[in-house]
């Protein structure tokens, strides 16, 4: 039996970019979201990143390790370059011999790894990645695997007018495991009125009930996990050695969106890094 222990590790790194300008009523948020070493076992028919990517997203991917099928070969996720592209004999049509594929949503658009460069994506789905082999075996005696690092670059935007907390929190970023670690660290200032004093993403001490979420410190950085999730503060550092439930990670700033006006005016810019790490896993041999 071929084994490996890893760790898994996500680090994603967030530049909220706040418009400075009057009278807008949305935060314009570039997102770049590095996921590594994501565990594409060969031995898998697929792996689900936990990461949504959504149209215009651009994502760029590479990998390392090798995989052996059958024969003892080692192959890279590049695969066998001499082969050419795949008959029907292959898992995924038109990918080198054993090369590190991935689509979105279903495999009718996959695409190459080894050889995608920057790939820019029409649609919204899950992302998934997977190891080519004979459609013949199809895993029945493969060993090893790669791991992956998957770079999303992203430009959204958090809607806050009137008492819409949903869309204050934007789209989920990264899948969080319950056992995960996490930490993160911010800087960077916001300012949440015109003209306003500008804070740190430790916020102002003290609470105000009409606040997105209640005993948050006032303008903190706050963050949740799942949609139902109790928001918790990430100021300018956070650790957990553990995590204690599994969802979507969100991320917004603790604004009065129940005041007329609120995110109408907001102006800064805040760097985030943000670092998840899987317990560790095993490549395993299904023979």
């Amino acid at each position: 039996m071929f084994t490996k222990k890893i760790f898994s590790i996500f680090v994603i790194t967030l530049f909220v970019i706040i418009s400075a300008a009057s009278a807008t009523n949305a935060q314009t948020v570039e997102a770049v979201i590095t996921v590594k070493d994501i565990t594409v076992d060969a031995t898998s028919e697929m792996v689900d990143t936990g990461i949504v990517v959504m149209p215009g997203d651009r994502i760029d991917v590479s990998a390392e390790g090798s995989t052996q099928h059958g024969a003892n070969v080692n192959w890279t996720y590049e695969g066998d370059k001499d082969k050419g592209d795949a008959n029907g004999n292959f898992a995924f049509q038109k990918a080198n011999q054993f090369a590190l594929v991935g689509w979105i949503g279903d495999r009718k658009n996959y695409f190459q790894v080894s050889k995608m460069g920057s790939y820019e994506n029409g649609k919204s789905g899950t992302l998934y990645m997977a190891i080519n082999d004979w459609s013949g075996n199809h895993y029945a005696n493969n060993k090893g695997g790669l791991f992956v690092t998957v770079k999303v670059t992203r430009y959204y935007e958090i809607k806050a007018e009137g008492t819409d907390a949903k869309a204050a929190w934007g789209n989920g970023l990264v899948m969080i495991s319950e056992g995960d670690a996490f930490a993160t660290d911010a800087s960077g200032t916001v300012t949440y009125w015109e003209g306003g004093d500008p804070r740190d993403p430790d916020g102002k001490t003290g609470t105000m009930p009409t606040l997105l979420a209640p005993q948050i410190n006032q303008s903190a950085l706050i963050a949740k996990v799942g949609d139902n999730g109790n928001p918790f503060k990430l100021g300018k550092k956070l650790y957990q050695p553990k995590m204690n439930q599994s969802g979507w990670l969100y991320v917004t700033v603790n604004d009065e969106i129940k005041k007329t006006g609120a995110y109408t005016n907001n102006s800064g810019k805040l760097s985030v890094n943000i670092a998840v790490r899987h317990p560790r896993k095993t490549f395993k041999n299904p023979v």
